[in-house]
């Protein structure tokens, strides 16, 4: 992002007002989000909804506490009043499933070859959180989905579907 925070804009987050890029609130009629399937050491995993939290604010320290929850849901929250994200593309080309999200060793990435494609930030949290975490059980890893809670919070705040049966995954092979 451009590094030029609308203070004007800011989130009231839990640990202090975070102010939100300018390319956001003034340069653009809609944004589209382009996440990367990848774990993350604090918030389990970073998604569209991280990719949105932590790309587009200016943040404070408190906001990687408690797993990065609440500041994740508290900052799309935010960002759905302020922003239009018609559509989410996210890479998972080659994913991380450990280590994440800048991972030190090559061994803990992986081909998964696939791109998704969403309008619901949570519903396609859920689904990449799970392809993550059937990484992580195939390689004898710990499973990190407690450790992700801040996709339930976001779903809590009204952002997109969590439930995992509710949610419609067609895949296209090409």
């Amino acid at each position: 992002m451009g590094g030029r925070y609308d203070t004007r804009s800011a989130l009231q987050a839990s640990g202090g007002p975070c102010p939100i890029d300018t390319i956001v609130t003034e340069e653009t009629d809609v944004t589209v989000n382009l996440p990367v399937l990848k774990d993350h050491s604090g918030a389990g995993v970073t998604l569209s909804l991280k990719n949105i939290a932590f790309g587009c604010y200016d943040h404070h320290g408190d906001a990687h506490s408690g797993n990065c929850d609440p500041f994740i849901g508290e900052a799309c929250a935010h960002f759905a009043q302020v922003a239009k994200v018609p559509l989410i593309v996210l890479d998972a080309t080659l994913a991380c499933f450990d280590g994440g999200p800048a991972p030190r060793d090559a061994s803990t990435l992986w081909r998964e070859n696939a791109i998704y494609l969403a309008t619901d930030p949570v519903a396609l949290d859920v689904v990449c959180r799970q392809v993550i975490m059937d990484k992580r059980r195939a390689v004898d890893r710990p499973d990190k989905t407690r450790q992700c809670h801040h996709i339930e919070t976001a779903a809590a705040k009204g952002l997109g579907v969590g439930d995992r049966a509710r949610i419609d995954v067609q895949t296209v092979r090409v």
